[in-house]
């Protein structure tokens, strides 16, 4: 699998390589696809992270892996993978923005020296299909980009609101992977070091009281190690629709 990936990205090491999650589920017999049941669920496979995790180890010590990592864990199991490996993760990727702002997930990265990559650090607009109505594993609702408070820190500093979540995240310490298919946003998104967001424009964005997570991994919410407790309430609620 990592060989046939090396050559699909023509080349012969990975800057960076994560486990995705911590819900292991059977792969359909001849294809890379998970076997699902017959209401959409994922079929799970109990395999010990310790054990994907060795072989990261393994292909780190070669080179072919610069570093490894996590995303979509609990602190629980980052806390026991890092306690049994030989090396060390490197990076914790995770849903990370102003609806779902995950502070102790942060303190708890920085204690181990584990980089946190927040990814949909503008809400990932682009997740909802507005023609097929198709959330894949995540949910419309939760506008992070259109939220009142970044719009208007955008007015006041002359920026867009995405330029606005993005620099409040870069302040706090965390790396930002914004998505992005529109070369004029993808400028946008590295230009956010020419400002600084005062303390109390800072205050506003941590102060802001909605909770919502948006990405809802709803084909996995059976598996016995689903990590996110916050989105089987949402799923339970019927929020996601």
């Amino acid at each position: 699998m990592i060989a046939k990936q090396l050559n699909h990205l023509q080349t012969d090491y990975i800057d960076l390589f994560l486990i995705h999650w911590g819900m292991p589920a059977k792969k359909k017999e001849g294809e890379d696809d998970a076997e699902k049941d017959s209401e959409g669920k994922l079929i799970p496979a109990l395999i010990p992270f310790m054990d994907t995790w060795k072989v990261l180890e393994k292909y780190y010590k070669k080179g072919v892996f610069k570093s490894i990592g996590l995303s979509n864990f609990t602190n629980e199991d980052i806390q026991k993978i890092y306690d049994e490996a030989e090396i060390k993760p490197h990076n914790y990727q995770g849903e990370c923005h102003i609806l779902l702002p995950e502070h102790e997930r942060a303190a708890f990265l920085e204690k181990l020296k584990i980089i946190f990559t927040a990814y949909a650090p503008i809400g990932s607009p682009g997740r909802y299909d507005e023609e097929t109505g198709d959330t894949g594993n995540s949910t419309p609702k939760g506008d992070v980009l259109g939220h009142p408070v970044p719009q208007e820190l955008a007015k006041k500093y002359n920026k867009t609101p995405a330029q606005i979540l993005l620099r409040h995240l870069t302040q706090r310490g965390l790396v930002v992977i914004p998505k992005s298919v529109t070369p004029e946003h993808i400028k946008d998104n590295i230009n956010i070091f020419d400002f600084e967001l005062a303390s109390e424009d800072v205050k506003k964005l941590d102060d802001i009281k909605e909770r919502q997570r948006l990405f809802l991994f709803q084909s996995a919410s059976t598996h016995p190690w689903f990590p996110f407790p916050d989105a089987m309430e949402q799923i339970k609620s019927g929020t996601d629709k």
